[in-house]
This record gives C-alpha cells, structure tokens and sequence, in this order.
C-alpha cells in the first residue's frame, strides 16, 4: 500500500506540473522525506472591491480590480490518498480566519466523499469557486482582517485527521498571518497593478500629449482617472521632476488630474540611474516626515537610524531630557539628534553663528514647552547668555558706529560731529565716516566744494538752554 501511494503521489504531482505554470505550482520535500508544495489560486473578480487600512496615522481608501492569489499550501502523509487526506493551509492577504474556516471546512467535505481518490487540483477548483462565492462583500477592511489572523493563532484543521501544512521544508512560505493592514494593502495593490498591466499591454492606445498611437507595452495608464500617455513622454515628465527634486509631484499629466504614479509605474517610464535617484529622495522625504528614524549624518553613511527614547534625569536645577541619542547599525556612529554631532550626553548642544537670529527669535517667542525644550537642548544659561548679547549687538547696531580705522564701536552722546577715536586716535566724520585729516579737521565741514558735510558740524546735535546762551 506504501508504494502504490507513493506512486499516485508521484502521478499527481506530474499532473499538476502540467496544468500549472512554474509560477502557480511548485514542490520540495520535508525533512522526513514527505512531498510539499504550493499552489497559487486566482480568484476571479465580477466587481470592483474596496480596501482600506492604516498607512502610518491615516486610514486609506483604494479600489482594485484584482484580489491577490489564495495559497494552498499541502504535505502528503504517507497513507495518501488510501487512507488520509493532506495536511493543507489557507493564505491570502484578504483573506480572514472565518473565510478560512470556512473554505477548510468545504475541502473536508470533498475529501470525505472522495476518500482514496487524488484530491489536489479538485481542491483548487474548490478553493476558486467557494472563495469567489464566499467573497460577498464589496469593501474590506484589511485592519480587521490582519487582527482576526493574529487573534486565530493556529490554522484551522479539516476534520480531525487534516492538520496544517508543515513548514519544516525548503519552499518559501506564503502565509499572511503575521502581515498588518498596511502590508496587506501593498500586497493586493500591487498584485492588482501587475495583473491589469498585463492585460493593458495586450492592447493599443492614443498618447493624450503627443497623439500617437502606441502599443500597451510603450505605454501607461494612470489610475483612478484612466489617462493614458506614451512612455516617451511620461518619461521627459517624470525625469524632469525627478532631476528637481520633486518625487511627491508624479502626477497624471492631464489637466487638473491628480491621479498619483505608482513606483511600478515610475521604473517603467525612467532610466534605473533616475529610479535610484526616485527611491533615495522619496525615502530621505519620508524619513522627515518621521519622528523617531533619522538619516546618520555621516555623509558617506546616509543610513536610516532608529532614535531611542528621551531619558529624564534630575540635577540641582530640576530634571531635563537628555538630548535623543541614536547609534547607526551600519557605520556605528552614536550621535545627538538635536546638532547631529557626536553624542555629548548632558553638555548642551554647540549652536551654529548663522542659526543665532533664528534660534533666538524661537526662543523668545515659544510658549512654555517650547522654551523647556530649546534650554534641554542647549541650555538656559547659554540661552540667556545668547539673548543678552543679541540684545547689546542690536543697541550698538543702533545708537553706536565703528570707527574707520580700528573699527571699534562708538557711541555719540553729545557734541559737534568731528569724533575723536580714543583707541587709535584718528579723526573722523560722524555723518560721513570720512577720516579728517590735514592741520584742520573742522575744514571738512566749511569746504563747500566735494562734500555733503559743509555746514553740518552740528547737525542733529540737540541743544539745550545753556548751550544757546553760550552762543
């Protein structure tokens, strides 16, 4: 009975070897000698469905016109097909715990009316059949399909004897257990794309720019909307934004359009050097947007880095964050995610000269937290310190000017407009900044030949009482 199951094994697989493509059917053995594998099930569509899940603190909302594949994965026991069936699990990223329970539960069935017969490929058919029928609803919420997987840790086994498929071979698993919303939505999203390319590339279309006719292959649909362009012109489109910088703006180039390309569609239309340049700026754009991943700032590293948690500690002043330290897994540099320079753990972060005015106007007008921060950055101390010299530049700037010669600030607080600078004695005009020089400084201001300072002496001096009596 062993060799003739053996034999009808083999004939099974060789059968489905030949219906399948290498791509939809594929074998190995477990360590203790059993045949395994995999079958990849399409499942047709009659109607447009509706996923939504969590991308990062939003929820998203796409239509598809394609599921992805259910796959069936088996082991054959020995006593197969005289006696037991095989051991089998259900995945698909749609796919939820009761759906599974349910298509387990039908395989039973047919195997209980079929006991000793080969049942693979008829359990595909099954599988087909029963999972379009069971798909009734036209949205899915792949959030709550990836907590009803979590929550049902174990397959559900066909009767008794049909346990889940052993995972001890070389085949690479499909199961989607584990996956979160997000990951299930880029899964079916991306199956649904490759497989209308497919279909768009079998037909022939008019470039909306440029008018041509060009076949599915030479060109590309942008959805929702539909458009459809030539790749020659997507591609002096796409290469000009990308070159500027610009990987968020890949839109329909219809007017007003605001269907966004895909990153399938963005390596169809631009050279693989554009494309490194695409995916490098669209990650580095990401990251900003993320508040616990930096890029190291190392510039031949440039790697991804995770921040740890801000640590409070206590000192004589009251606590305060240490600033978030991050250590590069790939080059190993440990640096302060507030300056990016080597961690300095409680010694407050070095500021840029230029980065002054800014820094100090964000100071003096933040709210409280705000203020609470920038001192744990860089320290209150050296804040003040900051505030008060900006303050002392800002009156110099005003009521004071640098001499010409040692350019030291000056103050004017009375007198006539000849100034006397009392670190390197030079002579000069007030109102000109013009050094007086000659047996007579005061000829400057009674020369009325090439200079605006004739008669200015006492310009904008204020004179009091006393002083016109004097005069």
């Amino acid at each position: 009975m062993f060799a003739q199951n053996a034999d009808e094994q083999k004939s099974e697989i060789l059968a489905l070897e030949s219906i399948y493509d290498t791509d939809k059917f594929a074998t190995d053995r477990t360590k203790d000698g059993r045949l395994r594998g995999k079958i990849t099930i399409e499942v047709p569509m009659t109607m447009k469905m509706t996923l939504t899940a969590a991308v990062g603190t939003k929820r998203k909302t796409v239509q598809v016109e394609n599921l992805s594949p259910v796959y069936l994965e088996f082991v054959l026991p020995n006593d197969y097909p005289s006696s037991s069936p095989p051991e089998v699990s259900l995945s698909a990223a749609w796919l939820d715990s009761s759906m599974s329970a349910e298509l387990l539960k039908r395989l039973n069935e047919f195997w209980t009316e079929n006991v000793g017969m080969p049942v693979l490929y008829s359990w595909s058919q099954v599988v087909q059949d029963e999972a379009a029928t069971l798909m009734n609803a036209t949205e899915l919420d792949l959030d709550h399909i990836a907590a009803s997987q979590i929550r049902s840790k174990r397959r559900i086994s066909i009767d008794q004897s049909l346990t889940t498929a052993s995972g001890d071979g070389d085949l690479p698993s499909s199961s989607s257990a584990t996956l979160t919303g997000e990951q299930r939505l880029s899964l079916i999203c991306d199956y649904d794309e490759l497989v209308r390319r497919r279909q768009f590339e079998t037909g022939w279309y008019q470039c909306n720019v440029c008018l041509s006719e060009k076949s599915g292959r030479h060109s590309l649909e942008f959805y929702p909307c539909g458009h459809v362009f030539c790749i020659e012109c997507v591609n002096g489109y796409f290469s000009v934004q990308i070159k500027d910088g610009a990987v968020r703006q890949l839109h329909c180039m219809e007017d007003k359009c605001k269907s966004e390309a895909t990153p399938q569609q963005v390596r169809l239309a631009v050279p693989a050097e554009l494309y490194e340049r695409y995916e490098r700026l669209l990650l580095s754009q990401t990251l900003d947007l993320m508040t616990d991943i930096v890029v190291c700032p190392r510039p031949q590293c440039q790697a991804p880095v995770l921040l740890d948690a801000p640590v409070e500690v206590s000192g004589a002043n009251g606590g305060r964050l240490l600033p978030p330290m991050a250590t590069c897994a790939q080059c190993r540099f440990t640096f302060c995610n507030y300056c990016r320079k080597v961690y300095h753990g409680l010694e407050p972060c070095s500021f840029n000269k230029n980065d002054r005015g800014k820094l100090l106007k964000e100071y003096q007008n933040g709210d409280a937290e705000t203020k609470r921060q920038l001192e744990a950055r860089f320290g209150k101390r050296k804040l003040e310190a900051l505030v008060n010299d900006f303050l002392a530049d800002e009156w110099m700037g005003t009521h004071s000017k640098r001499c010409p010669k040692c350019y030291v600030n000056i103050e004017k607080q009375d007198g006539c407009n000849k100034m006397h600078c009392t670190k390197c004695n030079t002579l000069f005009c007030w109102l000109c900044m013009r050094v007086l020089t000659g047996p007579d400084p005061y000829a400057h201001f009674n020369n009325p030949v090439g200079t605006t300072c004739f008669n200015q002496l006492f310009q904008g001096v204020v004179m009091d009482d006393d002083d016109v009596d004097d005069i």
